[in-house]
């Protein structure tokens, strides 16, 4: 499935199913992603390469890191309290490939 949300409105702007079979990187080549929006992956879909050209065009994207991933952190974003739903770290890495 892939959502895209309009964050301002808050009500999904494009909805997607794919079966469950379907690798996640399939639907990238039917979505536009654009500087200044966010991309949201599931820690499934792990195309350094393709976050690397995301990076170069300045598009934002968060994922998880599968358990294993070798990074460095870069800097940590402060988490304001009103924001504490789960939420442990905000971090900007530089992912080793």
């Amino acid at each position: 499935m892939y959502t895209q949300i309009n964050l301002q409105e808050k009500v999904p702007k494009l909805i997607w199913f794919f079966a469950a079979t379907t690798h996640d990187k399939q639907f990238l080549k039917y979505v536009q992603l654009e500087k200044v929006k966010i991309a949201v992956f599931d820690k499934g879909y792990n195309d350094y390469k393709t976050f690397d050209e995301f990076t170069e065009q300045g598009i934002y994207f968060v994922t998880r890191l599968k358990s294993n991933a070798s990074y460095e952190s870069i800097s940590e974003n402060d988490i304001p309290d009103y924001l504490d739903y789960g939420l442990l770290k905000d971090e900007i890495i530089h992912v080793d490939i």
